[in-house]
């Protein structure tokens, strides 16, 4: 009797086990998260991939801002919405998301994406590449057509095409904190995962961050100006009209 009694322990012991371990699985075709509430590390907690016409993308919990962003800013946003809630009691697993989407901010998680992403950092054609392209203009229509004998778009090429840096790289050392920060501010003052998106949604269309962004493209452009003097002695701002 005593030993049917430990047996029976032991196998409830097992059975709780194997529960506890068990993922909240969250799954569609255009996205797989498997959740584990009871690991310790909080990058070991998530495993997730999103699909989306041959683009593809797997993370742990150390990007999950990079997920939740991405998602925010997909076609299957409520959807996303829709399971993450059915999965949930009350708002447990949208605590245990913002702790650790928290975590992922401060280890550098989200920037990339939340400023653009591959269009802006990576492919081209996105608002960095607007913005280079009407500092061009800018100074195409205010300087003559030639300085020093040389073509002034020849020099505008070589300043604001080939000097000025505007790679990811660059802007995460001088801007990277104080996008760490709204991206922290997001995080703080959303309540559930509804609000999360839209303010996600929200703060992405804003014009804080394409004023941030475009400080960023001035300035460089600036720094080019003046690598550009120093190497062949001709201030292209002395020029403008």
């Amino acid at each position: 009797m005593e030993l049917i009694k430990r047996l029976n322990k032991i196998q409830k012991i097992l059975k709780e086990a194997e529960v506890s371990s068990s993922p909240i699985v969250l799954y569609h075709k255009n996205y797989n998260f498997k959740i584990y509430p009871n690991e310790k590390d909080y990058k070991e907690r998530w495993d997730f991939s999103l699909y989306d016409f041959g683009w593809q993308f797997w993370g742990d919990g150390g990007d999950l801002m990079t997920a939740v962003i991405y998602l925010a800013s997909s076609k299957v946003a409520d959807d996303f919405i829709y399971d993450f809630n059915k999965a949930q009691k009350e708002n447990e697993l949208f605590e245990l998301l913002k702790k650790d989407a928290i975590r992922a901010v401060k280890e550098g998680d989200g920037v990339y994406v939340f400023t653009g992403g591959d269009k802006n950092w990576r492919f081209g054609g996105g608002y960095i590449d607007s913005e280079l392209e009407s500092e061009f203009e800018y100074f195409k229509e205010n300087l003559p057509e030639e300085i020093k004998g040389i073509p002034t778009e020849k020099i505008l090429e070589k300043i604001i095409y080939d000097e000025t840096d505007t790679s990811f790289e660059n802007f995460a050392k001088k801007y990277g904190k104080t996008i760490q920060r709204k991206l922290l501010d997001i995080l703080e003052r959303s309540s559930n995962i509804e609000e999360l998106m839209d303010n996600i949604r929200e703060e992405k269309r804003g014009e804080e961050l394409y004023e941030i962004l475009g400080n960023f493209v001035g300035e460089q452009v600036e720094e080019a100006i003046e690598r550009y003097y120093k190497r062949n002695k001709i201030n292209i701002l002395s020029y403008l009209k």
